[in-house]
């Protein structure tokens, strides 16, 4: 296969001009004759790039992109509506295609942050000075909200979601008379000074805690994929990502994150470096691998790997006919576009206990879900759950650095699982969740075949919730206790090796599995803050439900008396 370089110079693309080269980028990607057989490679030359509108790259083959330590600069305005703002790389139906050597950037902050000077508890308000690097005209939205403690993690003593936008008349600090997007309510008082509109106040939020505040939390992406296979990005770094890092839709398959980090740059006060998730892969087959990544401070989970839940609606037996819907109590029940394909396996769940009941295939399907199966084992009904078998990709983490992210770590929902070797720091709830759910989300699935190995736990799942009961969780929800669920809803978890520093919380907390083994795991400095009425949690390890499970060989610096808590679990 021969090989042709493009150069953005010779499409008059320069870099550090200050204007929007997105036309000029676009145009030099749907000029590539990507079914000729030629394998191409497109070069950057250093410096900065603003583009105003994503880039769209569709069926591309044998495409290589490298920055050569370019910085893309996308836009984002604090003050529009949110649908005003733009992705940065949108890539669909494209194969074998890689991202080399970029930074990420915004060309104004996707968050502000600053710190309480004042609270005024009868009214409800809040005196929040920002620092000088974020803008404070009056006129930006505020989306969210969240309280940082003093060793730089989210710690809920202040966390609001405002993200329905209204208009609203609105006094400039100017005195002129106009409108503004409103999420949370707030005026500005002083020089770089903000009192914000609470109502009711936690009492732990105090004087001097520093607070970030979103502009936006769900929206934009830096990288979409949407089927697309064989995708490597390496060695990218993000310090601004108005929501997601890298989002990855249905039907795509086997990507690669070699050092791709997200973080905040080093002269800056964000306390956020992406709104939202790091990497979110909602309908991904094959493998995902993630390598020497490092990232940090997320508005979301770091890594969320799943697919969409769906239910039977309707079921004709005889005719082998059924209708599938998403019955989520958010947004739409429809289910993503080719969620299912013709040749699909699709796993079927007891909607009570999550055990898997059947399968079959799909023969052929409608545009609205109505399908015809065949190669049916098991036997299932209305109401059972449904997970499609395609998108349980394997997945490899090796390497890797986490810090400081509103919620999880990972989020996993696949089969054939092994994380090694990484380090978790401040996650304010788990370092890694093992959870399907269908009780909020309608996330699939259940997993089957996994290993924790040589990692480093340390100040994570330190917050007050049910969704904090351990850094390493296997559940059957994600938020909510779920110890109704029997034996068999996760299988084959092998856990050894691990370290656990200074947790608050138990270090390992599973429910509802069999054939488990937790081996060789030390505790240091773990259950100092434990739940409240549980009596399971004074312990570093806690099983409930499980079956063929060994628990052997594990170390706790606060004596073997505190070391494990099993209910209802036969070895």
């Amino acid at each position: 296969m021969s090989i042709k370089t493009v150069c953005t110079l010779d499409y008059g693309i320069e870099p550090d001009t200050g204007e929007d080269c997105a036309a000029a980028l676009q145009a030099l990607f749907d000029g590539l004759a990507y079914e000729s057989g030629t394998e191409f490679c497109v070069q950057f030359k250093k410096g900065n790039y603003h583009i105003h509108l994503p880039i769209r790259i569709r069926g591309a083959k044998n495409l290589t992109v490298r920055g050569n330590r370019a910085t893309i600069l996308a836009h984002f305005d604090p003050t529009a509506p949110i649908w005003a703002n733009n992705n940065v790389f949108e890539l669909s139906d494209c194969e074998d295609t890689s991202f080399h050597d970029f930074f990420f950037d915004t060309d104004h902050p996707v968050s502000a942050a600053g710190r309480v000077t004042s609270i005024d508890r009868e009214n409800g308000t809040v005196d929040l000075k920002i620092y000088e690097e974020f803008p404070v005209t009056g006129f930006e939205h505020f989306c969210a909200t969240n309280s940082f403690d003093e060793k730089g993690t989210p710690d809920y003593a202040l966390a609001t979601y405002n993200m329905d936008l209204v208009r609203l008349p609105f006094t400039a600090p100017d005195g002129r008379r106009t409108t503004r997007l409103v999420g949370l309510p707030y005026e500005v008082v002083g020089e770089h000074l903000v009192r914000l509109q609470l109502g009711a106040l936690s009492p732990a939020l105090k004087i001097g805690h520093e607070i970030n505040l979103r502009y936006e939390v769900s929206g934009n992406t830096v990288f979409q994929f949407v089927s697309c296979r064989r995708v490597l990005l390496k060695n990218i770094i993000i310090y601004s990502a108005a929501s997601f890092g890298a989002t990855i839709h249905p039907r795509s398959e086997d990507f690669t994150f070699d050092n791709f980090c997200i973080r905040v740059p080093d002269t800056s006060e964000r306390l956020m470096a992406a709104n939202a998730d790091g990497i979110h892969a909602l309908g991904l087959a094959g493998k995902l691998v993630l390598r020497n990544c490092h990232m940090e401070n997320m508005g979301d989970d770091t890594l969320n790997l799943h697919s969409i839940a769906a239910c039977i609606r309707k079921l004709d037996s005889e005719k082998r006919t059924l209708a599938m819907f998403c019955p989520r109590p958010y947004g739409p029940h429809s289910l993503p576009e080719k969620w299912a394909i013709p040749g699909d396996a699709i796993y079927v769940y007891d909607s009570e206990t999550f055990l898997r009941k059947g399968s079959f295939v799909i023969d052929t399907i409608d545009e609205e879900n109505n399908a015809v199966f065949r190669e049916e084992t098991g036997a299932f009904a209305a109401g059972d759950i449904l997970a499609n078998a395609q998108y349980f990709a394997s997945l490899h983490i090796d390497g890797c650095t986490i810090r400081s992210t509103r919620a999880r770590g990972f989020l996993v929902q696949t089969h054939n699982v092994l994380i090694e070797n990484c380090y978790f720091y401040g996650m304010s709830l788990s370092a890694l969740l093992f959870a399907p759910d269908i009780r909020v989300w309608w996330e699939a699935g259940p997993c089957r075949t996994v290993e924790i190995r040589n990692n480093i736990i340390e100040y994570c799942a330190h917050i007050d919730s049910i969704a904090s009961q351990g850094a390493i969780i296997f559940n059957a929800c994600h938020d909510a206790n779920s110890l109704e669920y029997p034996a068999g809803v996760h299988e084959k978890l092998f856990i050894h090796d691990n370290l656990f520093i200074d947790l608050p919380r138990s270090g390992i907390f599973v429910v509802s599995a069999s054939d488990v083994r937790i081996e060789g795991n030390r505790f240091q400095n773990c259950c100092y803050h434990p739940q409240e009425n549980a009596e399971y949690a004074k312990y570093d390890i806690v099983a409930a439900n499980c079956e063929n499970i060994v628990i052997r060989n594990n170390k706790s610096d606060r004596g073997e008396e505190t070391l494990q808590y099993l209910l209802n679990c036969k070895e």
